[in-house]
């Protein structure tokens, strides 16, 4: 497993994989179903920050401190390319929802890269967004057209990927603390492109939720009508660059109600392990897929679930999650089912699942 701390992770939509970042400057990919590492790339020469999968699960693409994103082919487990071109410590990649080969990074040299895969000969380098802070987060949307960037001054931009306009900049907090990571929901239907929600953290030790229902208001793109839902308080982020991320159940609508059990000894963690697989207690009133979920890391070395289902300021906290030694660095929920994954500073990944799926320990 890794040897250093995990700074990184994400699941594949269309398997059971999932991919970790590290600053032992190494990308690994792990086989949940199987309970073991299926590959380790190392060709990173400093710190791993970020990791991204194909939006059809054949290519990952990890972006480090050496200015440099990577390419890996995952069928073939090899190195494909590496982007040297870059300036900057790359602190976000994320691909194109609607064209495997158009992708994106974002940069402490204040610049989002959009990058083609199909001409690396000549650069593939095809657009500079030119920002003045330090991007830490990407989200895109509306088909790949729009793009949303979190930076180092609090500031979420819209960014109008055909004209290369910064269209909109909404702040985060009145103090303007750095954002350290964006996530958005999944579509609200089966033939939506975007979700509802997005959620932000940054460094003030409040996890914000925001309804993006009419950020994007045809026929143009606006963030006016971003509205906080819930503002959290109880982690700790502040001053640490920590990763949250939502999971909406297949029946969710903004009208449901249904709360996780109080009930909190569920969750079992023994021995250590280089990747843990671990249960949450489930009960007859437990309906995941019926509410939306916001799981994020702490610098209490604790990750925190939170119900935020409700109406806006009603968010509960679903659970504390024990397990880590150390600061936890992020965490990931799978696209599709209610499976989270935690990454630690402490070199490890735990998985956790409401009972009674319970999964293997991976190591």
């Amino acid at each position: 497993g890794h040897t250093g701390s995990v700074y990184a992770a994400q699941f594949s939509k269309t398997n059971n994989l999932l991919a970790s970042g590290s600053f032992d400057q190494s990308v690994r990919v792990w086989d949940v179903q199987n309970s073991r590492e299926v590959l380790c790339f190392q060709e990173h020469l400093l710190n791993v920050s970020d990791v991204c999968w194909s939006n059809d699960g054949t290519v990952l693409l990890s972006g480090g401190f050496d200015h440099c994103v990577k390419e890996w082919d995952v069928v073939a487990g090899k190195a494909l390319h590496s982007y040297s071109e870059l300036q900057g410590f790359i602190q976000a990649v994320r691909f194109n929802p609607a064209d495997n080969d158009v992708f994106l990074a974002g940069s402490t040299s204040k610049q989002v890269y959009v990058l083609d895969r199909r001409v690396k000969s000549t650069g593939a380098i095809v657009m500079h967004l030119s920002t003045d802070a330090k991007v830490s987060a990407l989200i895109l949307y509306r088909n790949g057209i729009a793009c949303m960037s979190g930076d180092s001054h609090g500031a979420m931009k819209l960014w109008d990927l055909r004209t290369k306009a910064c269209v909109e900049t909404v702040f985060n907090d009145e103090a303007h603390k750095p954002i350290t990571s964006l996530h958005m929901s999944a579509a609200p239907d089966a033939h939506g492109d975007d979700g509802v929600h997005v959620a932000v953290n940054s460094y003030d030790n409040v996890l914000r939720v925001y309804d993006k229902f009419s950020v994007i208001e045809q026929p143009q793109m606006r963030l006016g009508g971003l509205r906080i839902v819930h503002a959290i308080n109880g982690t700790r982020t502040k001053n640490w660059p920590i990763k949250s991320t939502l999971f909406q159940g297949h029946d969710y609508s903004q009208s449901a109600r249904k709360r996780w059990p109080r009930e909190d000894d569920g969750l079992t963690t023994n021995g250590d392990y280089r990747l843990r697989s671990t249960d949450l207690q489930s009960s007859e009133d437990l309906n995941v897929q019926n509410s939306l979920l916001l799981a994020t890391g702490s610098a209490d070395n604790c990750a925190y679930i939170y119900d935020v289902s409700g109406p806006s300021g009603t968010a509960e906290l679903v659970q504390q999650l024990d397990g880590h030694n150390d600061r936890v660095c992020g965490a990931i929920f799978h696209p599709q089912d209610p499976v989270l994954a935690t990454y630690s500073a402490d070199f490890t990944l735990k998985l956790w699942k409401p009972r009674p799926h319970q999964v293997t320990d991976l190591s």
